[in-house]
C-alpha cells in the first residue's frame, strides 16, 4: 500500500492541517504527550509521519523514524488496534530502541483502512509514563480515525476518479491515433477494404466501407454502408451462384474466404476482383468478415495472355515434335509405299494372275498400316487445349509404342516397366502422349551412339516432408511415369534451368528448349509436377507425378524406392 499512501499525497507530501487539527484534538482529549499520523514504508525501511504533536527532536524536524523504532508496524500487519500500558515489559516491544530513544512507555493505536479496506496509515498516541489506556480512549481514538479514513477515502475516490479520467483521455488519444492510421491505410491500400456482416436470417449489412471502393465499383462509401445488394448487382450473372457458394460455405464452415468473380459497374467496365476475409462468429449467431477486395482486372489479362502464349509454345513444340518425329519414320513410308508400288506393277502386267488375292492383301495390309500411322501423326498436331479425361496411363504407354519405336534408331534399346496396379488418372490423353514423344525424343538425342531406353510405371506415395524431391506435392498417391535413359548427361549447373523455355541442354541447333516446359505445364495441369535426374555420362532421368487414387482392390500405394 505504500504507493496508494504515496499517490494520496500521505507519504512524503506536504503538512496539511485538517489531519494536524484531528490529530492535536485527539492528543488534548486523550491528555497524551504525543499523537502522531504514522504511514509505515516497509520497502524504505522507515515510517514516516503525516501529522505530529508533542515529538521531541530531531524526529520531529525529519516526520520519520528508522521502522526499528516503529510500535505501529504491528497495528499495520495484524490490522487490528493494540494498547500497550508499559512497553518495558511487552513481549513484542520490549527491546524496541523507541522506548530509549523517544520515551515510549504507554502505546495505544488503531489502523485506518481505505475504501479497499487495506491498511494505509496508523493513529496512535504515546505516553512517556506507565499507563492504563481506559476503553473509552480507545473508542475516542477509532472515532478519530474514523474521520482521518472518511477523509482518505473521499481523497481516494477523487484520486480514482482523476485517474480515470487521465486514462479515458489517454484512450481515447489512441484510439482517435489508431482511427487515423486505419484511415490512413485504408487510402493508401490498393482495393477496398470493408466490414462484412451476415446474419442468422440470411440478411446481411455493411458495416465499414473505405473509400477505396470507388476505385473499384465506380461508388462512394456513403452509399454502400449497410447497402450490400449495390454490391451484389454489379456480379455478373455467370458468377453470381459461385459466389454466393463461396460466402455461405465460408459461414458455415468459418473458413478464411477467398474468391475472384466478374463485376460489370455503372459504367460498363468489366473487371475482375479478388476478395480474402476471415470470418468470425457474433454473440448473436452473425457472422463478421474483415475483408479486402483488389482489382485483379490487369493479372487476369496477363493470365489470359500467359496461357494463350502456353497455347502456342506447346503447339509449337508439338510441331517441332512431329517434324522431327517424321524424318525418323519416313523409311517406314517409303518401305510401305514400295510394298504397295511393287505388287500394283505386278498386278498390272498380268503376269500373277493365281498371286493376286496374295497381293492385294499385302497392298490392303500396307495401306492400313500407313493409314494408321498418319492418324497417329495426325493426333498429335491437334489442337492444345487442356481437356481432363480418366486415362489409362499403362495402355497410352502400349498404344504409342510402336510409334515410338519406329522414332528410335535400331542401336537404342526400347524397354517398358509396367505397374500391373497402376489405375487410371485425371489427365489429357493427348497432351500425356506428346509428353512421352517428347521424353523419348530427348532421350534418343541424348544416346547418339545408341544406348537402352526405359519407360516405367508405379504407383507413388508423397508423405508430408518425407522425400524433399516431392516437397512441392501435395501429400497423398500419384501415378508416376519415369523415362530413363543412358545417355551423356546434363551438366550440374544446367539442371535448374531445365524446365525453363528456350533453355536447351542439346549441342547446336538440337533443340527450341521448349520440350521439357511443356511436359511440366502437363504434370502441373494433371495435379503434380515433374522432375529431373542426370548425370554426367550415365544418363538421364525424368520423372512425371500425376495425381491418382490406388488402384481399387490393389496393394496399398506405398513410397517408389528408385525412379
Amino acid at each position: 500500500m505504500t504507493a496508494m499512501a504515496r499517490n494520496l499525497g500521505l507519504l512524503d507530501g506536504p503538512v496539511e492541517p485538517e489531519y494536524d487539527r484531528l490529530v492535536a484534538l485527539l492528543a488534548n482529549k486523550l491528555r497524551a504527550p504525543v499523537g502522531l499520523l504514522s504511514i509505515v514504508d516497509k520497502p524504505g525501511r522507515r515510517q514516516h509521519f503525516k501529522s505530529l504533536v508533542g515529538l521531541s527532536e530531531p524526529w520531529a524536524s525529519r516526520r520519520e523514524t528508522p521502522i526499528s523504532h516503529s510500535f505501529c508496524l504491528h497495528v499495520h500487519d495484524t490490522g487490528r488496534p493494540m494498547v500497550v500500558p508499559d512497553a518495558r515489559v511487552h513481549p513484542q516491544l520490549c527491546d524496541n530502541p523507541a522506548i530509549q530513544d523517544l520515551g515510549v512507555i504507554a502505546y495505544m493505536g488503531a489502523p485506518i483502512r481505505d475504501t479497499a479496506q487495506q491498511v494505509v496509515a496508523v493513529l496512535c498516541v504515546l505516553d512517556h509514563r506507565p499507563r492504563n489506556w481506559a476503553s473509552a480512549e480507545l473508542d475516542d481514538l477509532q472515532t478519530v480515525g474514523q474521520a482521518i479514513a472518511n477523509e482518505i477515502g473521499l481523497r481516494q475516490a477523487l484520486h480514482l476518479t482523476q485517474q480515470s479520467r487521465a486514462d479515458a483521455e489517454s484512450a481515447a488519444a489512441a484510439l482517435e491515433e489508431t482511427d487515423q492510421r486505419f484511415r490512413d491505410l485504408a487510402l493508401n491500400v490498393p482495393g477496398a477494404i470493408f466490414r462484412y456482416v451476415m446474419r442468422p436470417d440470411g440478411s446481411d449489412w455493411i458495416e465499414y466501407m473505405s473509400p477505396g471502393c470507388h476505385d473499384v465499383w465506380e461508388v462512394s462509401e456513403v452509399s454502400l454502408k449497410g447497402n450490400p445488394k449495390a454490391l451484389w448487382d454489379t456480379i455478373v450473372p455467370e458468377d453470381l451462384e459461385s459466389m454466393v457458394t463461396s460466402v455461405r460455405q465460408s459461414a458455415e464452415n468459418l473458413t478464411q474466404w477467398i474468391h475472384r468473380w466478374r463485376i460489370r459497374t455503372a459504367s460498363g467496365a468489366l473487371k475482375w476482383l479478388r476478395g480474402s476475409g476471415m470470418p468470425r462468429r457474433l454473440d448473436d449467431g452473425s457472422v463478421l468478415w474483415n475483408t479486402l477486395i483488389l482489382d485483379v482486372t490487369a493479372e487476369a489479362a496477363a493470365q489470359e495472355r500467359l496461357t494463350a502464349y502456353k497455347k502456342l509454345l506447346f503447339q509449337a513444340q508439338k510441331q517441332d515434335s512431329i517434324g522431327r518425329m517424321a524424318s525418323s519414320i519416313a523409311h517406314d513410308f517409303n518401305n510401305l509405299m514400295s510394298v504397295v508400288m511393287g505388287n500394283a506393277q505386278l498386278l498390272q502386267s498380268g503376269a500373277v494372275d493365281d498371286d493376286a488375292p496374295h497381293l492385294l492383301r499385302e497392298i490392303d495390309d500396307a495401306a492400313k498400316r500407313g493409314g494408321a500411322l498418319a492418324h497417329r501423326l495426325l493426333s498429335f498436331g491437334a489442337g492444345a487445349r487442356f481437356v481432363r479425361t480418366d486415362v489409362d496411363v499403362n495402355a497410352t504407354v502400349r498404344s504409342i509404342e510402336p510409334l515410338m519405336r519406329r522414332a528410335l534408331p535400331p542401336k537404342i534399346t526400347l524397354e517398358t516397366d509396367l505397374c500391373a496396379d497402376l489405375g487410371r488418372v485425371g489427365a489429357d490423353l493427348s497432351f500425356l502422349e506428346s509428353a512421352l514423344l517428347n521424353l523419348v525424343l530427348n532421350a534418343r538425342d541424348a544416346m547418339p551412339e545408341g544406348g537402352r531406353l526405359c519407360i516405367r510405371t508405379t504407383r507413388h506415395r508423397v508423405d508430408e516432408g518425407a522425400d524433399p524431391a516431392t516437397s512441392d506435392l501435395q501429400p497423398g498417391c500419384y501415378a508416376m511415369i519415369s523415362v530413363k535413359d543412358t545417355g551423356v548427361g546434363i551438366a550440374p549447373d544446367k539442371i535448374a534451368d531445365v524446365f525453363e523455355p528456350f533453355v536447351s541442354t542439346k549441342r547446336g541447333d538440337g533443340g527450341f528448349g521448349l520440350g521439357l516446359p511443356m511436359v511440366q505445364t502437363f504434370a502441373i495441369q494433371s495435379g503434380g509436377s515433374a522432375d529431373l535426374i542426370s548425370e554426367p555420362g550415365k544418363g538421364t532421368t525424368v520423372r512425371l507425378f500425376i495425381r491418382a487414387e490406388p488402384a481399387r482392390g490393389g496393394p496399398p500405394c506405398l513410397p517408389d524406392p528408385a525412379a
